[in-house]
């Protein structure tokens, strides 16, 4: 019997996406996507993309890297996701490790491939938030494309690290720690710097400011906020150097920021421990959301800014945004991670 919440948010709060026998009648509602690596002797290997509503109640396998569920993947170990919402677009597109873009309609869940080219090794992409153009990049190549893979070009740069685009996707914000901060106009295919010592920089979601870090020798890391441009920069807070960090995150009203803390690289890890922060933009003041002696790969924020969605301990978990109200979304001996809103409702 279905129970009053879930019949509610079957009626009025998540469309459905996806047929299943169980759920809201017969329709499987997908509210969040994250990768989901199998254990294999000792390892993680043999990922699938898996769709799941916010109460935890059905889960969907979108896309099996052993090709049982869509036959598109051949090996094991082309499955290597990292999916976007790509909310310009209203699909979602993952990339298969260095090879191709896929894209997948989030109605009917079909599959075709959106950008592949033989001089292009995919590490790292990025849609811009109106959907009308593609980053790919990879180890030291970045390159823009229109949403079909025409007009393809170079920017005349090497090993950046981070990306952001201005949320009506006409400037983009391309950052490494040793070579600062460019910014590319989109429109006019203009490349300028940005900042010498300025990293990690992204755009808040109105387009008016802009967070980065910036290096002080083997002392520190300091956390800093601007305007778009630059002007008026003042320091929030300095964290250790020897942390490395996941991109800093504005909430959609921009009062917080949001990042990772993690020792090492514990991406296909569950036993090495990293929390997630969030910093007060008018103060300055940072505190933890989630214990320091647990295991955080990544984290999104809902188009409200009130809950997070985040891969913790090996699971995926729904959450308020000051890391209360934990709903545990997946529980299993997989490594789950990655895990990021649709916002489709």
């Amino acid at each position: 019997m279905l129970n009053p919440t879930r019949l509610l948010q079957c009626l009025f709060v998540t469309p459905c996406l996806a047929l299943v026998t169980t759920g809201c009648a017969q329709w499987n509602p997908v509210d969040v996507v994250f990768q989901s690596l199998e254990p294999q002797d000792g390892y993680y290997d043999c990922e699938n993309l898996v769709g799941i509503d916010t109460l935890g109640e059905a889960e969907t396998i979108l896309a099996d890297s052993r090709g049982r569920e869509h036959n598109i993947f051949r090996h094991c170990l082309d499955g290597y996701f990292y999916p976007q919402n790509c909310r310009g677009r209203g699909t979602l597109v993952f990339s298969t490790l260095g090879r191709d873009l896929m894209e997948m309609d989030l109605e009917t869940h079909q599959v075709e491939e959106l950008f592949t080219d033989v001089r292009i090794s995919v590490d790292q992409f990025l849609c811009a938030p109106e959907g009308e153009t593609l980053l790919v990049a990879e180890w030291d190549d970045v390159w823009i494309t229109d949403k079909d893979g025409t007009n393809l070009h170079r920017l005349e740069l090497d090993f950046m690290e981070q990306f952001s685009f201005s949320s009506d996707g006409a400037q983009l914000l391309l950052s490494s720690v040793e070579a600062g901060t460019y910014l590319y106009d989109v429109t006019t295919e203009e490349l300028s710097l940005w900042s010498e010592t300025a990293h990690g920089a992204h755009f808040s979601q109105d387009d008016q400011s802009v967070v980065y870090l910036t290096r002080e020798g083997e002392e520190r890391v300091d956390v800093m906020v601007s305007r778009a441009d630059g002007s008026e920069a003042r320091k929030l807070t300095d964290l250790p150097p020897n942390w490395h960090l996941s991109p800093l995150r504005f909430t959609p009203d921009g009062t917080q920021l949001l990042f990772v803390e993690h020792y090492g690289h514990p991406w296909d890890r569950r036993d090495i421990d990293s929390a997630l922060y969030s910093i007060d933009v008018a103060t300055g003041s940072p505190r933890l959301v989630t214990a320091e002696d647990r295991h955080v790969t990544s984290f999104d924020i809902d188009s409200d800014g009130e809950q997070l969605v985040v891969g913790l301990d090996g699971n995926i978990v729904l959450m308020d945004l000051d890391g209360t109200g934990e709903i545990l979304l997946t529980d299993s001996d997989r490594l789950d991670r990655t895990p990021i809103f649709l916002s489709i409702h």
